[in-house]
């Protein structure tokens, strides 16, 4: 049978390489150089396949226990947009990373590192972004993939569906009134919704190791066995925007499950080293300490109808966040 992710891989590359060459009749480098015109006529065609499958793809049908044609289709055409429709930051993010710091307290930070970062480097304001879009430095390396509701309604609705089985997980996780100013950054900011709400607040962080292991709850493996067909989803599009990474984060993953000496040990189903799920919280402005400048996490916006914001303030970014929307960012050089 077959690894599933590497065939979703391989339909999903093959979609989106038909999208770019369909979208010009002409080359769109030539000499080592953009030809604008051919790249704006690429940008409209896509344009115009991107809102055809917004409007259509809702994704009725789709089944959680496998991946459907129009959930590719809709990843490919927002995968295509957003490679050529790109903008650019005057800065070259190595020199970037090695003056942006990461503080342990984001509460706590220095609040005049932005404007340290400013005397440096020219720091751009792209202001509120609403379609799939690549960030990049000066030299054209990808900073950050922004690709808003890249995910079926009917995928969105199993996931929240999911969610709520975690609900008094989520609820043990959140510090007593009392206790909240002593917690750890990570564990503040939680807004509990009036009544509660659908899905509670709170957080949840996974790890491999352990998860394999069977350290974690009955609850919480179950519902990462439920999520493993989304999860083979996110790897396939991992592996379109960051190949070396995917390939990096399988054979990590891989190698782990033969170190695990746990019998029948639970299979952990992504190419990523952790899995958090945080719910109704208001995230301070932070670098992620731990990870190499070049590592991108992905992060997913869950939930239903929100007007939430993925704000990047290094780009002068506000990225429209609603639910179904997946954003690739080099989390420990951008500040989000």
């Amino acid at each position: 049978m077959g690894d599933p992710v590497t065939k979703l891989s391989e339909t999903l590359s093959n979609c989106v390489d038909k999208l770019l060459r369909n979208s010009s009749s002409f080359e769109l480098f030539s000499d080592g150089k953009i030809d604008h015109k051919s790249l704006q006529k690429a940008k409209m065609r896509l344009w115009n396949d991107w809102q055809n499958v917004q409007l259509s793809s809702s994704g009725i049908g789709v089944k959680p226990t496998a991946i459907a044609e129009i959930e590719l289709s809709r990843a490919a055409v927002s995968i295509a947009y957003a490679a050529i429709n790109s903008l650019q930051a005057d800065w070259d993010v190595e020199r970037f990373a090695d003056r942006a710091k990461v503080s342990p307290n984001p509460l706590n930070a220095d609040s005049q590192q932005r404007e340290k970062l400013a005397k440096y480097f020219n720091m751009p304001s792209f202001g509120h972004i609403s379609e799939p879009t690549t960030f990049v430095d000066k030299h054209g390396r990808i900073l950050a993939w922004y690709l808003p509701e890249i995910l079926v309604p009917d995928r969105m609705e199993h996931i929240n569906s999911s969610i709520k089985s975690l609900r008094s997980v989520l609820d043990r996780s959140l510090p007593k009134a009392t206790q909240e100013e002593k917690c750890p950054w990570r564990s503040q900011g939680f807004i509990i919704p009036s009544g509660g709400g659908e899905f509670g607040a709170g957080r949840v962080t996974l790890c491999p190791g352990g998860f394999m292991q069977r350290h974690e709850s009955t609850v919480v493996r179950d519902w990462l066995s439920e999520m493993t067909v989304t999860e083979q989803l996110f790897s396939a599009i991992t592996s379109i925007i960051a190949p070396d990474q995917y390939l990096a984060g399988a054979e990590s993953v891989s190698m782990l499950k033969n170190m695990v000496q746990t019998p029948n040990p639970v299979v952990w189903p992504s190419v990523f080293s952790g899995i958090e799920v945080i719910v109704n919280r208001e995230t301070p402005y932070h670098r992620d300490p731990g990870a190499s400048p070049s590592v991108y996490d992905l992060l997913v916006s869950l939930g239903r109808a929100h007007k939430a914001i993925l704000d990047i303030p290094d780009l002068g970014a506000q990225l429209r966040y609603p639910p179904g929307t997946m954003a690739y960012i080099l989390g420990k050089v951008l500040e989000h």
